[in-house]
């Protein structure tokens, strides 16, 4: 309890420069899934990789193999495969189409191309990409998918187009008011997403922590004031003074929902200090606006590694049936996921 704990098994059987290259994973129950991670210079793997979170004894394992032919710059191989990409925090399992679905894809394999491409595959034991072409490209301007909604399986982009999962298409319903780059995380006990980032997620922009909560319909967000307690002043001010997108502290956060404490974990590690690199902030959502709490939290157990400058990104997720969270800081020799319970 509140205590890291060192995943056996996880620390090989993915490939690591895909997971370090801002590689993103998505959860279906208590399965993680690695889906074409890589991109740019650092991978050509388009492979899908799973890790059962469940089992005795988790171990990742392949699901869709990797394309044996790959081509730089390109959306799709020549196998009709989607191209390796950094996986950012726009890979979501949809339930209700039993797939891992990738929303566009930023700095494909070779020069770091961009594409509007909407991908999935299944998960099943003849797990396979599905043919290009099965969804509709992101709209001009939409750039890449953010939130996801698990009560219907729609997601938003960042540019506010909404994916209606039913219908397999997509519109710009309401007025998106959201400032986030990075991923929303759903709050199940209020039906409405909540985010947070450094500046604009990247190391540049108003050096702020920018968080809103935001309407799964409408995409109206809504800033989010802070309570005036001491503990959520330091911690605001430590965050500052880590200054995220620094030479020691990765840009690029991730945060979740832990249903049962009713709060999010939002981390951001350190590439220089053991110590850093244990920190997570506690966020105390409200039901308004006003009055969130914060306090920073260290847990005990195993010491967390060092990551690469690329950040944690989409690995920071909680596991509804283990009652805490899991995290992947990075795929280095020896380093692996690592669970938390918490309650």
């Amino acid at each position: 309890m509140n205590a890291a704990v060192a995943v056996p098994g996880s620390t090989t059987g993915v490939p690591a420069a895909g997971i370090n290259a801002w590689g993103c994973l998505s959860l279906n129950d208590g399965t993680l899934y690695s889906s074409a991670n890589g991109g740019h210079g650092d991978s050509a793997d388009n492979g899908a990789y799973a890790l059962d979170l469940l089992q005795d004894a988790p171990a990742w394992r392949t699901i869709v193999a990797p394309s044996t032919s790959v081509q730089p710059n390109v959306a799709y191989y020549t196998d009709g495969k989607p191209a390796s990409r950094h996986g950012y925090q726009h890979a979501f399992y949809i339930a209700q189409r039993n797939r891992v679905m990738l929303f566009g894809l930023r700095f494909s394999y070779g020069a770091a191309y961009q594409f509007p491409t909407v991908d999935g595959h299944s998960v099943g034991n003849a797990a396979a990409w599905d043919p290009a072409g099965t969804y509709p490209d992101v709209p001009t301007g939409g750039n890449y998918g953010v939130a996801h909604d698990p009560r219907s399986g729609n997601v938003w982009t960042n540019a506010g187009k909404l994916w209606n999962q039913a219908a397999n298409t997509w519109g710009s319903p309401g007025t998106y008011t959201g400032k986030l780059r990075w991923g929303w995380q759903w709050d199940s006990k209020r039906s409405r997403f909540a985010g947070f980032q450094w500046g604009d997620g990247q190391g540049y922009g108003a050096p702020e922590l920018l968080a809103q909560f935001m309407n799964p319909d409408t995409g109206a967000a809504t800033d989010i004031g802070w309570a005036s307690d001491a503990e959520t002043v330091a911690s605001l001010a430590q965050i500052a003074a880590a200054n995220p997108g620094s030479a020691t502290v990765p840009a690029y956060e991730c945060s979740c929902y832990d249903a049962a404490n009713d709060c999010f974990w939002l981390y951001y590690g350190s590439t220089a200090s053991s110590d850093a690199a244990q920190v997570f902030y506690k966020i105390t959502p409200q039901d308004g606006a006003a009055g969130w709490g914060m306090r920073r939290v260290t847990f005990g157990g195993t010491v967390l590694p060092l990551m690469t400058g690329s950040g944690i990104n989409g690995r920071l997720r909680y596991v509804v049936k283990l009652g805490g969270f899991v995290l992947m800081p990075t795929a280095a020799a020896g380093a692996g996921v690592f669970f938390v319970r918490t309650s």
